[in-house]
């Protein structure tokens, strides 16, 4: 039952982290100054996983497990989900 809700809580905080990161590479072109983006999405990304990660810790092993496994499957799903786009070749 532990592994069940660490598994869902990893799956939960990795929805949320591919779903920031996501945004925060997408919107990177309209950006005027993208390094700023790309520092406070990280900041925010680790504010939302590294306390999961530590609470899942200090639950126990079972809970780390399935968390660990319900992130994978965030990425998983993420990874299939979003539409692969080739870039557009310069132009010479």
């Amino acid at each position: 039952m532990l592994v069940l809700a660490g598994l869902a809580g990893g799956a939960v905080v990795g929805a949320a982290y591919f779903a920031a990161l996501w945004r925060s590479v997408r919107d990177l072109a309209g950006d005027t100054r993208p390094e700023r983006r790309l520092l406070l999405g990280a900041l925010a990304r680790f504010a939302c996983v590294l306390p999961a990660i530590y609470l899942a810790t200090r639950a126990g092993p079972e809970v780390l497990a399935g968390g660990i496994a319900g992130l994978l499957i965030a990425r998983t799903l993420t990874v299939r989900w979003l539409p692969r786009r080739v870039p557009a070749k310069a132009s010479d």
